[in-house]
């Protein structure tokens, strides 16, 4: 494998040079690695060799990449089930870092690398930049969040490995957004702590910049609850133009609408007799 990567590093970027090994050494690497897994997995973690058991295997069974199919799932589920540390195949003295979801939905989910994850993670995201056609020439905006959700820290060290100049500009600055597109234009659609700068910057890059006036609705996280929104303001007459999710809403259990309505100040009014709760800028940006 090594003299096959060598070759094709000389064609190819030198990181993506193992995406284009031989088919047979890839399935050889595939299975050694495939093996080498289940019987650490086995040997380290409870709840997995405990399904394996009930499936009758052991880990010896697993010969070909077939019998990828014999082996019991892992749901999300397990993760909360057994937190925090309960399918960590390594003791946490081999642990170097640590990140976690947020909880919103009940207990976070909490993973873990080691030394050698990090390494793994920052290769996969400098084959991934070079995929794309980047390289040491290259300015590269990190816009993921530098924080305990898994994201920034692991693009910024592949771009950094990548030779690309890396901006950590995080999430701070966008709370959230979408974007919508048609067969000529897309409209990416954010809410930002700082409009005019934001505004400023996006128009001197030569796009069209519009403001728009939205309403930040929290609802219960429930089926029924975008209906409970409808209901109110259509009872006034108000149309409504668009509304998305906040990616990462700041009120716990609950989902935070973010709608445009033909007339805000009205929807504002019928809002207000209900159960239904608006927030206001500080409470949205988390501040």
């Amino acid at each position: 494998m090594t003299g096959a990567c060598e070759i094709l590093a000389s064609r190819f970027h030198p990181a993506s040079a193992p995406d284009y090994v031989p088919v047979p050494h890839l399935r050889d690497l595939q299975l050694n690695r495939l093996q080498a897994v289940v019987w650490r997995a086995y040997r380290n973690v409870e709840l997995f060799r405990s399904r394996l058991r009930q499936r009758g295997l052991d880990p010896d069974d697993i010969r070909s990449l077939e019998d990828l199919a014999r082996l019991p799932f892992t749901v999300k589920a397990d993760l909360r089930d057994t937190y925090p540390f309960g399918l960590f195949a390594s003791p946490l003295q081999d642990v170097v870092r640590l990140h976690a979801s947020s909880g919103t939905t009940g207990k976070p989910i909490v993973v873990a690398y080691t030394a050698d994850d990090l390494a793994v993670w920052r290769e996969v995201m400098v084959r991934s930049f070079a995929a794309c056609g980047l390289g040491s020439h290259d300015v590269i905006q990190n816009a993921y969040g530098y924080g305990l959700f898994t994201g920034g820290l692991g693009a910024h060290a592949g771009a950094e490995a990548l030779g690309a100049t890396v901006i950590p500009i995080s999430g701070g600055n966008i709370v959230t957004g979408c974007l919508a597109d048609t067969a000529t234009f897309g409209i990416f659609r954010a809410i930002v702590a700082e409009v005019d700068r934001a505004a400023e910057v996006l128009a001197h890059a030569g796009f069209a910049v519009d403001r728009s006036e939205v309403v930040a609705i929290a609802v219960d996280d429930r089926p029924g609850g975008l209906a409970e929104v409808l209901d109110a303001v259509a009872h006034a007459g108000v149309d409504v133009d668009y509304f998305y999710a906040h990616a990462r809403p700041p009120v716990p259990g609950q989902a935070v609408l973010l709608v445009r309505f033909s007339e805000p100040d009205a929807a504002l009014a019928a809002l207000r007799g209900t159960t239904l709760r608006c927030l206001g800028r500080r409470e949205l940006l988390g501040r």
